[in-house]
């Protein structure tokens, strides 16, 4: 005859700590597979969450770097080309050669902006435009994205002139 469960109960009498320690970790792994399960990708997410509607001619351009507190400063002129007002977020990233984002940021305006209106924004990250750092390693281009609550209505890209440093 089998003594498995007499086995497993002089077990847990013996030590219970470990019998304990040992159920938390195979709860854990349940649950944590069962939930794992219904998890979506984050970059899924977001393209869920901004959906097209009417494109807007909403323009980012980029207009200057300086070397400013031991950072790089990149300025950028954001402008409503279209016909009608354009409330929303602008987000602008900072992209490598190799098209990894590197920095960003999001802009919202204050109220709407008028068609021919803009603004000019900034914002600091540590790494430098080329020539202050090698191609490899530097800011080259940017990628902007305009969303309004019914979602993108622009995007579009550029490239990162330097001299950064005066």
């Amino acid at each position: 005859m089998d003594n498995t469960p007499q086995t497993i109960r002089q077990f847990i009498n013996k030590h219970p700590g470990w019998t304990a320690l040992i159920i938390l970790v195979v709860v854990g792994f349940i649950q944590g597979t069962i939930s794992s399960s219904n998890k979506v990708p984050v970059a899924q997410v977001q393209s869920a969450q901004i959906k097209a509607v009417e494109k807007q001619d909403i323009r980012v351009l980029s207009q200057a770097v300086k070397y400013v507190d031991g950072k790089y400063r990149y300025f950028f002129d954001i402008r409503n080309h279209d016909k009608k007002l354009f409330q929303g977020k602008v987000t602008i990233e900072l992209l490598l050669q190799n098209g990894s984002v590197i920095g960003r940021d999001v802009f919202v305006a204050t109220k709407p902006t008028e068609p021919g209106y803009g603004d000019s924004v900034y914002f600091d990250i540590r790494t430098g435009p080329v020539p202050d750092f090698q191609p490899e390693y530097a800011v080259t281009s940017f990628h902007f994205t305009a969303t309004s609550n019914e979602g993108l209505v622009a995007e579009g890209s550029g490239r990162i002139e330097g001299p950064a440093k005066e």
